[in-house]
């Protein structure tokens, strides 16, 4: 019965450092848009998230993207952000991984953002 829980107690500290190394495991960037996967709408909703995160949704998708950090940069604002995206028609751009933090994949992290066809943020590798 103790080589049991000896056991146990193994197999639990092996799966909580495999969930601890997939779960830090860092966004992929900088891609290029060949890497990436695309996806298209038009903006629903721009809102603030987390330690200064621009957070986008489109209409007829239950995903939420996200530019990480954008708003900490003195020179851009969410008021100017938001002007820029919302109602409009974005091509939008994002890595494609996976985390056990967001196994459903429903937050994703942008690489790039162009509205009507012209990039307006992006950190794509060239």
């Amino acid at each position: 019965m103790k080589k049991f829980f000896k056991y146990a107690l193994v197999l639990l500290g092996v799966d909580v450092l495999l969930f601890v190394l997939l779960a830090l495991k860092p966004v992929p960037s900088p891609l290029t848009k060949a890497e990436c996967i695309e996806v298209s709408g038009i903006v629903s909703s721009v809102y603030g998230g987390g330690v200064g995160d621009l957070v986008l949704s489109l209409e007829n998708d239950d995903r939420q993207y996200y530019i990480n950090r954008l708003l900490t940069n003195e020179d851009e604002s969410f008021e100017d952000w938001h002007a820029r995206l919302k109602g409009k028609e974005v091509t939008l751009f994002f890595p494609n991984y996976w985390t056990p933090l967001d196994y459903a994949s429903k937050l994703r992290h942008l690489s790039a953002v162009e509205v009507e066809g012209a990039e307006v943020w992006g950190e794509l590798a060239e």
